[in-house]
């Protein structure tokens, strides 16, 4: 492709045609030159342009200093990375590996998001010490102890508060009905979460087994205890 000449002042009429070494038009360009040296304060000079003839632009601070505006290491999809603690750079998809990556060296250390093959994010649960949290997993009682109640006709306190608690089994070894209430309020035959008949058998259910809170009964009349189980880790 020939250049375009250019010579004297004389100007070109925007949307006109140029035809390529004859014609003209005021110069509105530069100079190449990677190595041009800095002007001084006040005096003027040529914008610099690149060897494709584009202006060559960048940004500086108040300073004169280069300001960054990205940059980075870019990776194409599906494009090995290397060893773990290889990679470096701006990352939008993660690292790929069917194994969970080891953790970095220090806090503050970059690392890579730890992906899938299928390009899904991977998510552990972890507690604050990093130890792995299973959301599918919960607790299972290591240990069961027993305690007996014996029967009143007024509210009573079966099983006290515990955070540590798995799971409660209550057995109603009396002749009359047990009502047992799970709440801090007062048991009665009108207020009570649910009616143990006699020589009958309560489990928090599966949608309870969280239940740490205080467990109050009365019986219809004093008579038998209630035979109490309580599961911990």
């Amino acid at each position: 492709m020939a250049d375009v000449s250019f010579s004297g002042d004389a100007t070109v009429v925007d949307g006109t045609a140029v035809a390529a070494s004859t014609g003209s038009a005021s110069l509105v360009g530069g100079v190449y030159n990677d190595a041009i040296a800095t002007l001084g304060s006040g005096n003027g000079g040529l914008a610099r342009l690149t060897q494709y003839r584009a202006l060559h632009v960048n940004l500086r601070d108040a300073s004169g200093n280069a300001v960054s505006v990205g940059g980075g290491t870019q990776y194409v999809e599906d494009v090995g990375l290397g060893a773990v603690g290889a990679a470096t750079g701006t990352l939008t998809m993660g690292r790929a590996s069917a194994a969970a990556p080891t953790s970095v060296s220090a806090d503050a250390d970059a690392a890579a998001v730890w992906v899938s093959r299928f390009g899904a994010l991977n998510v552990i649960l972890r507690d604050t010490s990093g130890a792995y949290v299973s959301p599918g997993s919960p607790a299972k009682p290591g240990t069961g102890t027993q305690s007996s109640v014996a029967s009143s006709a007024s509210d009573t306190t079966i099983l006290a508060s515990n955070s540590n608690r798995l799971g409660a089994a209550i057995y109603n070894d009396s002749t009359q009905v047990l009502y047992l209430l799970l709440a801090s309020g007062t048991a009665s035959a009108t207020a009570f979460t649910v009616k143990v008949a006699s020589g009958g058998y309560y489990e928090l259910p599966p949608n309870m087994a969280g239940y740490t809170g205080v467990i109050k009964g009365l019986w219809a009349s004093a008579n038998g205890n209630a035979r109490v189980t309580e599961w911990t880790a």
